[in-house]
């Protein structure tokens, strides 16, 4: 059985082909979300790869086992240990994009994850370690990190309050779709390599109300420019290059350094899932908008979800 996904809507077509996956299908098929010719051979086959990249697909294979396997122990009276806990750290440094940040983390689908918030300065009340355990819902963790501290040193004290096997970093402002997380872990598996990340390829700017795309061609490969905002890294190895790297600029070009230069893999996955969002309020890294626009490849006015494969 073939099944086409083709659809005029990218979140669309890549939930109609999770689906086929899902029933069984032999082949699935698919054409671009446009009437129009794609204008070069990378821009066709990034958009092939976001319907049937491995991620996706082991990714549907995964839960629906997850799921059976969870079903028959249930009947029997038994439990079953799940996927590898994920800790979420979260740094932040503004109180008003901590619930933003929260509920980024919040939606994702994969489990069993905790969120360890790191509130990096003076500017958070002391109640709010209570508010963020009551906005978050499930196991949460808040540590203060004094602002004299780097965000480097931040983020490894969240890595030391973490339980579990893996580590991930999720940024306060920025934007993921909900089985941001299941892309990661599963990038670490089918990759064998010890760091991963998604790049910031989607850039949503607020001065001009702008989404773009920049670096189009780059995922799924060891290609070293990882997004700060979206690396998933095993707990073992980042502790033995010492951690996070202890600067508040460019912490995330030194880590993807210091993993090759130990002898350890790293690998880009895809990009979809992920907004790097500019909005000129407290960036550790600020630049001006020319400096991203010289780099677009694709634009869209607003910001666009349903070009991103996020959901709403």
């Amino acid at each position: 059985m073939v099944v086409q996904v083709g659809h005029t809507s990218l979140a669309e077509a890549r939930a109609l082909a999770g689906h086929a996956a899902a029933i069984g299908a032999d082949a699935i098929s698919a054409r671009p979300p446009s009437y129009f010719r794609p204008g070069d051979v990378p821009t066709l086959t990034d958009c092939m790869q976001t319907y049937f990249r491995q991620s996706e697909q082991l990714k549907t294979g995964l839960k629906i086992a997850v799921g059976r396997v969870a079903e028959c122990a249930a009947g029997l009276g038994a439990r079953v240990r799940g996927g590898p806990v994920v800790p979420v750290i979260l740094p932040a440094r503004r109180e008003s994009w901590l619930e933003h940040g929260i509920a980024q983390v919040a939606r994702q689908t994969y489990e069993p994850r905790e969120l360890v918030v790191c509130l990096h300065g003076d500017e958070f009340e002391p109640e709010t370690t209570e508010r963020v355990q009551a906005l978050y819902g499930g196991p949460c963790r808040v540590i203060r990190v004094d602002s004299e501290l780097t965000l480097g040193d931040a983020l490894n004290a969240g890595v030391e309050a973490a339980e579990g096997e893996l580590v991930t970093k999720m940024d306060d402002d920025d934007y993921y779709s909900t089985d941001h997380l299941w892309d990661l872990v599963l990038a670490l598996e089918y990759s064998g390599a010890d760091l991963v990340g998604k790049g910031a390829e989607f850039v949503y700017l607020t001065w001009i109300d702008l989404t773009m795309r920049r670096f189009m061609g780059d995922g799924e490969s060891d290609h070293p420019r990882l997004a700060g905002g979206a690396m998933m890294a095993r707990k073992e190895p980042l502790q033995a290059i010492g951690g996070w790297p202890s600067r508040s600029r460019g912490e995330d070009t030194w880590i993807v350094r210091n993993f090759k230069q130990a002898g350890r893999d790293t690998y880009r996955t895809h990009g979809f899932g992920y907004i790097l969002n500019r909005h000129g309020q407290g960036h550790t890294w600020n630049t001006y908008v020319d400096y991203f626009l010289i780099q677009s490849q694709r634009e869209w006015r607003g910001l666009r979800f349903d070009e991103t494969a996020i959901e709403p």
